[in-house]
């Protein structure tokens, strides 16, 4: 268990971690200077689409444990194994790819992820990663869980990283 606070605490640490909500999804006032531009996610297999299903699941007793809204960079080989089984790590070359997930608690269960999109500024290393989440108005409410994850090309390590909802 003090592993998996350890490595919170460094994940939290290393990538800069703010959530912010922002129904505009416009910068924030000291990123004017920012043209952001797009980041594709790439394409991956089924077998390891069907890994990461379970990784970003209430099957996974650690991201289970975080009762918040959390964003995951996984940038290493290192902090993939702290989470996950070492069946996944031999799927995966964490030199060349950078897998982003989110958790995200919402007001309702019948709440659904409509889209994420990872954008960069031009101008610095900053990143934003941005779910959009369609609310169900006439569903019965219920606190729930919600998981979405994207596999990108290597991500820098050492930048500011902020989960915009919009």
């Amino acid at each position: 268990m003090k592993n998996m606070t350890n490595l919170l605490i460094l994940l939290i640490v290393t990538i800069g971690l703010s959530c912010n909500k922002n129904e505009n999804v416009d910068p924030a006032p000291n990123d004017s200077l920012c043209q952001w531009s797009l980041i594709d996610p790439i394409l991956i297999g089924e077998n390891l689409s069907q890994n990461l299903d379970v990784l970003f699941s209430d099957e996974n007793s650690l991201i289970r444990s975080y009762k918040d809204t959390t964003l995951f960079i996984i940038n290493a080989v290192e902090e993939l194994k702290e989470i996950y089984s070492d069946s996944l790590v031999h799927l995966v070359d964490m030199d060349t790819i950078t897998i982003v997930g989110v958790k995200i608690l919402t007001s309702s269960i019948s709440d659904s992820i409509s889209s994420v999109s990872l954008f960069k500024c031009d101008n610095n290393d900053k990143f934003k990663f941005e779910v959009a989440i369609n609310h169900c108005v006439d569903c019965w409410s219920a606190l729930g869980y919600h998981y979405k994850w994207q596999v990108y090309k290597k991500l820098p390590k050492q930048s500011n990283y902020s989960l915009i909802f919009k």
